[in-house]
């Protein structure tokens, strides 16, 4: 049974327009595919949409007027992990591979993994528009963080320089 009537604002709100029209997802634009699934790059032309997410999207969910007034719970296992409950961009980034695998490897996050969550959060440095951010990424890479240095990794993070030197440039323009 359809509810919606003619309420469109999770297809307004998504930043990819996965939600093509009422009941219709382009499963492959979804920042939750993008984040989560996707094994390779994240398409150039979805990137900038990634904004600050770096695991999944519930934007469709949180303007979605019938959770509006969500369940809460109290029991632990429903509780954000301390470790990913909004930490900076910069300190995730510099976050030890071992310290980030423990963490995912009891927990959903897991199905990114180390390698495709370092791929995630160099996108989302790239997003922030923050030119210090480059300095982050031009550090040498600590033998604790390996993971940079995957190739799938180092893509990214040369997007995320070029992205931020551009927007330098053109403020200084």
């Amino acid at each position: 049974m359809d509810q919606c009537g003619s309420c469109n604002l999770c297809l307004e709100a998504c930043p990819t327009d996965a939600l093509r029209e009422p009941g219709v997802l382009d499963s492959t634009r979804c920042l939750s595919y993008l984040t989560i699934e996707l094994r390779g790059p994240i398409p150039e032309l979805h990137r900038p949409d990634l904004g600050s997410h770096v695991y999944g999207c519930d934007i469709c969910q949180d303007v979605c007027p019938y959770n509006a007034d969500p369940s809460t719970s109290d029991d632990p296992a429903w509780q954000p992990r301390l470790a990913f409950d909004r930490p900076s961009l910069v300190s995730l980034w510099n976050r030890s591979d071992a310290d980030l695998d423990q963490e995912l490897s009891t927990s959903a996050m897991s199905r990114a993994g180390v390698i495709g969550l370092r791929r995630n959060v160099a996108t989302a440095l790239g997003n922030t528009g923050d030119v210090e951010v480059v300095e982050e990424l031009n550090k040498p890479t600590a033998p604790e963080a390996v993971s940079c240095d995957e190739p799938l990794v180092s893509e990214h993070v040369a997007w995320a320089q070029q992205r931020l030197r551009n927007r330098f440039k053109s403020e200084r323009s």
